[in-house]
């Protein structure tokens, strides 16, 4: 898997990696989830995400708009990236995924800065016919697709 989100954002950080595993236990009935949605509040996650992810976000604006979720990859340090997952008791429902990237600036530095204040929005994944069907890119993602 990690092959996949290498190619296409030329990284492939490990919460983006899980999330793909994760949804086949949530298939499985076996992930547990620290926040199950409601049926209507997925369906609007998925309908709103199609709209909501044209322009960039970041981490904190996920949380405000969509709540804590049901999964967290990645820890809660804002210098690594991470991926959100949401998702009912429903097997049959997909894991809705948002793919956040961050990473520690390049060069010599006093200290540990990382390129961004708190992780910026590449892309929701919501299934898909074929993995890269499933993506919806912020401006960033689809950006960071074209430099790969």
């Amino acid at each position: 898997m990690s092959g996949v989100f290498q190619d296409l954002w030329g990284d492939a950080h490990e919460g983006a990696v899980a999330s793909v595993y994760a949804e086949i236990a949530h298939r499985q009935g076996w992930l547990r989830l620290d926040r199950i949605l409601t049926s209507a509040q997925h369906d609007e996650i998925r309908r709103v995400s199609k709209t909501w992810c044209r322009k960039d976000r970041l981490l904190s604006d996920v949380v405000t708009e969509f709540g804590s979720p049901s999964v967290l990859f990645g820890g809660n340090n804002p210098n690594y990236p991470k991926t959100l997952a949401y998702a009912t008791d429903q097997r049959d429902d997909a894991l809705l995924c948002f793919h956040l990237w961050n990473s520690f600036a390049p060069g010599p530095s006093p200290s540990s800065a990382s390129v961004h204040a708190e992780p910026v929005l590449w892309g929701f994944r919501d299934g898909g016919t074929l993995f890269t069907d499933g993506f919806i890119l912020t401006p960033e993602g689809s950006a960071r697709l074209r430099a790969t």
